[in-house]
């Protein structure tokens, strides 16, 4: 088999245009504090492009046809699931790759719970690069940038459907979405619980105090049916995170 030899059941698509890398990179705003993982390094097209700037690079990579090529490039080089690695090292703080759009929606979550990730730039799909804008969890954890859409001749091979540079920096403001974000991170806790001791946290990051009875109370004055209350955040799904987030809005502009 030839090493260039495409794997479809790895998602392929190799990055082939320079201008494309460049700005990809680019983007992401690389300094010298900066630990950068790129997702799926490949024919390394993209981490000959990173290693020129002042980050440490690490790259991940699961086929052994690339491990020769990449070695040989002053990288820390990952042989394993990009997901698996972003669950161990908590000191990366940057992200970027043309990511095998299969492992999109779960690399976002990932990045929702990951400590010091700043910013990730990525290659999306077009349609999901739209997608996560209406997430409410997504775009609770992140201010979103399409940067540039790539042309399907842009890859080797071409995928199906149009794709895009998109750039996520994680927020900070102490907002509705700093609720929600606590919501999701409180992934053990029931909702109620959670959405409590989320108020709790947002009054303190404003310089105030709550009590957990306040909170309750609050909660109490919602819309939210007590059976959503109950549920464990870790089983909420979307539809659960629309109907508590107008709550939010109305807690927050009050309290």
């Amino acid at each position: 088999m030839d090493e260039f030899t495409v794997r479809t059941d790895l998602d392929q698509h190799f990055l082939i245009d320079n201008r494309m890398v460049e700005i990809l990179v680019k983007t992401a705003e690389i300094t010298t504090d900066d630990v950068v993982l790129e997702i799926g390094c490949g024919r390394g097209a993209i981490t000959e492009e990173l290693v020129k700037t002042r980050g440490r690079i690490m790259g991940t990579e699961v086929d052994k046809r690339f491990f020769g090529l990449l070695e040989k490039l002053p990288i820390e080089l990952l042989k394993e699931n990009a997901l698996n690695v972003l669950k161990k090292r908590c000191e990366i703080t940057k992200v970027i790759g043309n990511i095998p759009f299969q492992i999109t929606e779960p690399l976002m979550h990932a990045l929702c719970v990951s400590r010091n990730i700043i910013n990730a730039v990525l290659i999306l799909p077009k349609t999901f690069s739209v997608r996560i804008e209406q997430n409410q969890i997504f775009s609770a954890f992140f201010d979103m940038e399409l940067i540039e859409d790539v042309p399907r001749d842009a890859f080797e091979p071409k995928p199906r459907g149009a794709s895009a540079i998109m750039k996520l920096v994680k927020k900070k403001e102490v907002d509705k979405t700093f609720v929600i974000r606590k919501i999701y991170l409180q992934r053990e806790k029931k909702l109620g619980n959670a959405l409590r001791d989320g108020l709790i946290d947002y009054l303190r990051a404003k310089g105030k105090k709550m009590t957990k009875k306040e909170a309750m109370d609050w909660i109490e004055k919602c819309c939210l049916d007590e059976k959503l209350l109950e549920i464990e955040v870790k089983r909420m799904i979307l539809d659960d995170y629309r109907k508590i987030s107008l709550e939010i809005e109305m807690i927050v502009k009050n309290i």
